[in-house]
């Protein structure tokens, strides 16, 4: 299963999808990182940006999306 996790619409839709597959999410393992590619002092801004929002700021939006999953079992 592929999702952008900097999206928190894609993180729900893949949720729901493993959902329906599978069953209620039970655990999470939140194994999720980025790295640019390049030594620190030539990262630009925007690859600083999506590297916090993959590797740090996605969390939330997984969590979100697995609690709805869990609370909501048949």
């Amino acid at each position: 299963m592929k999702a952008d996790l900097t999206d928190p619409t894609a993180v729900q839709t893949m949720a729901d999808l493993v959902s329906a597959e599978i069953g209620p999410i039970d655990i999470l393992v939140n194994n999720v990182g980025s790295y640019p590619g390049v030594s620190w002092q030539d990262t630009d801004e925007a690859a600083w940006h999506y590297s916090l929002d993959v590797n740090l700021t996605s969390r939330q939006p997984l969590r979100t999306a697995v609690r709805h999953s869990r609370t909501h079992r048949h």
